[in-house]
């Protein structure tokens, strides 16, 4: 939603809580949360076209 709304892991508010909270359902601070993750997703590499996800190596 973030990625296709031209965000990115510098940019997340491109997408309004609101809006997050009415395409999952949820309330204003799981919004938040899923901001928050996804804006740690993008940064870590994650890129939603192919689903990557790097892996921690620890």
């Amino acid at each position: 939603m973030i990625v296709l709304a031209g965000g990115h892991a510098d940019y997340v508010d491109v997408v309004s809580l609101s809006d997050i909270e009415g395409a999952v359902g949820v309330g204003r601070t799981v919004a938040g949360d899923i901001r928050k993750e996804a804006k740690e997703l993008l940064a870590a590499g994650y890129d939603p076209a192919t689903a990557y996800a790097p892996q921690n190596d620890r």
